[in-house]
């Protein structure tokens, strides 16, 4: 399969430089204008105008600024928190393949996790978009979704106690009884939670985690690329000494 070069992880990267993300006033705007295209769309003139396609193409994207800037909020808020979806998988490559319509951050389930992760998200300009449930056996059931008018973030409790997060919480466990299954869990190298987003380290579901939670829901071209490309890391992964 053919992919988009990007910055690999070995490339220069200015760590040391805030991401800037589109202002304020920008994202307003965008969220004012898909507002107005969901209207129409509903309208007796929707068939008029292609408004699905252009809010799908043109006014929704999640850029690698936007991704660390989420990771970063949502650290400062003492969330654990993993890349996955689309990003997930370019994180664990080291380079982006495709352009991404959302970010899906896997989020570590405890009592105050939805009041931090939200309020990290407002002090970014995000505003609920849904909540939703999913009781169909997808091992992501939970689903907030948020928009900030340019970009949409899926945010996924999971808990780490139940099949098949437990090796996330071996490796993020405290304690002496956590030692021995961390250091197995970290011998594994598809067991890695470590990607990298242009030149930044950043936390991402690992490779066996990520094939898992690629199962189990009605797939599109977006999710066989990227099953496809951890296929293919996968092979690579298993043929490296």
């Amino acid at each position: 399969m053919r992919i988009r070069p990007g910055r690999r992880p070995d490339a220069p990267g200015d760590a040391t430089t805030p991401p800037v993300r589109a202002t304020r006033a920008t994202r307003r705007a965008l969220r004012a204008a898909r507002s107005v295209g969901r209207a129409v769309d509903r309208s007796p003139f929707g068939f008029l105008v292609a408004i699905p396609m252009l809010q799908r193409e043109l006014m929704r994207t999640a850029p690698a600024v936007d991704v660390l800037a989420v990771l970063d909020a949502l650290s400062r808020a003492d969330v654990q928190r993993w890349l996955a979806g689309g990003w997930g998988v370019d994180a664990l490559l080291g380079l982006q393949t495709r352009r991404h319509l959302d970010i899906d951050v896997v989020l570590a389930w405890d009592d105050g996790v939805e009041e931090r992760a939200k309020l990290a998200m407002a002090e970014l300009g995000y505003r609920p978009l849904s909540d939703e449930v999913h009781p169909d056996g997808r091992p992501m059931p939970v689903r907030w979704v948020m928009d900030d008018g340019l970009v949409v973030v899926d945010l996924l409790p999971v808990d780490l106690t139940r099949w098949p997060f437990a090796a996330l919480l071996s490796r993020h466990t405290n304690g002496e009884r956590a030692a021995t299954a961390t250091a197995a869990v970290s011998a594994d190298p598809m067991l890695d939670d470590c990607g990298t987003i242009d030149g930044h380290l950043v936390p991402c579901l690992p490779l066996r985690l990520q094939l898992v939670v690629h199962q189990g829901y009605p797939t599109r071209k977006s999710d066989r690329h990227d099953v496809a490309l951890l296929e293919e890391l996968l092979v690579r992964r298993r043929r490296s000494p």
